[in-house]
């Protein structure tokens, strides 16, 4: 049974999420708001966040209905047993009250014709999808509440479900879309900021870790099911996000520096890639010796790494 989640909760809605950190070496136009004035260039940057936190937000909430979608198959399975649909999960909400005047439905008229068509669409058809699997989601625990398998054998149980799924994938493929569009639009209008900003260099370390964090995450999702085989790739990137935390903690904050009281939020992110980077040797300790990896490995390092997120942003903001 495919269940809403690709196969494993590695999967890569969080490398896609994770800020682009570009080539901070190079002045290479992507396209036209990489020479938008500074107020556009925040404005840009505050619709990019608040469609990921709405992104986010769905994606932590799919992830939760997805564990319940499992126990929901077993039990299908094997109706007559009493304890077949027990320790279903109430669904969260992990959304963050937006006070702006921004909203993902209204994007800003920074973006040009065609990014505010682009967006307006997709998100659009985002709120619709996830209606949608919300609302066949009710239809299948209304179905195991009354238990209405026991009158056809759990068929239409298996029929909601696989309409989930299809959906689920629907839902996936329009947000990859707008993530992908976030990060160049939100990585140009970053450039502008960060072209005469006094703690550049602090961002970039940042947005660095979070990149190999997110690089790493994609790989175990990817090799999930035969670490072996991607085990020296793994350790690859772990290497070099590892170097890399040593090297952002060797990092000398400037004293003098109007921005000095953020030498704390700098410190708290690179400890919390630290500890990422302790629960990514656990795991890969693991994935060593059992050969593949679980949903409860991918769910401790999307907290470790969320952590990183709240860091950074504390970081930013």
């Amino acid at each position: 049974m495919n269940l809403l989640i690709k196969s494993i909760a590695f999967v890569s809605i969080l490398s896609l999420m994770a800020c682009n950190g570009g080539d901070k070496n190079t002045d290479k136009t992507k396209t036209e708001y990489a020479d938008a004035s500074k107020d556009d260039a925040n404005e840009i940057i505050e619709y990019h966040n608040i469609v990921l936190n709405l992104t986010d937000k769905n994606d932590r909430s799919l992830k939760s209905m997805d564990d319940n979608l499992e126990t929901i198959a077993k039990g299908l399975k094997n109706p007559t047993d009493r304890f077949a649909f027990t320790g279903l999960m109430r669904l969260t909400d992990f959304g963050r009250v937006n006070f702006s005047k921004i909203k993902p439905e209204t994007p800003p008229s920074a973006l040009n014709r065609d990014d505010v068509n682009f967006f307006k669409g997709k998100i659009k058809l985002l709120n619709e999808s996830y209606k949608s699997i919300n609302d066949t989601y009710k239809t299948l625990t209304d179905y195991i509440k009354a238990e209405d398998f026991k009158d056809d054998k759990s068929v239409n149980g298996f029929k909601l479900l696989d309409s989930i799924y299809s959906q689920g994938k629907k839902y996936y493929a329009v947000n990859d879309e707008i993530l992908n569009k976030l990060q160049v639009i939100g990585d140009d209008a970053e450039r502008v900021i960060l072209k005469t900003h006094p703690l550049k260099e602090f961002i970039y370390a940042l947005k660095d870790d979070t990149q190999a964090a997110a690089a790493l995450i994609a790989l175990m999702g990817k090799h999930a099911k035969d670490y072996k085989k991607g085990e020296s790739e793994i350790k690859k990137a772990y290497d070099a996000l590892d170097a890399q935390n040593k090297k952002h903690i060797a990092m000398s904050f400037p004293s003098d520096s109007e921005n000095s009281y953020k030498a704390k939020s700098f410190g708290d992110f690179n400890n919390s890639v630290t500890d990422f980077l302790a629960s990514a040797r656990k795991i890969m300790r693991q994935g060593a010796e059992k050969g593949s990896l679980t949903n409860e490995n991918a769910d401790e390092l999307y907290q470790k790494k969320d952590m990183m997120r709240v860091y950074y942003n504390s970081f930013v903001d």
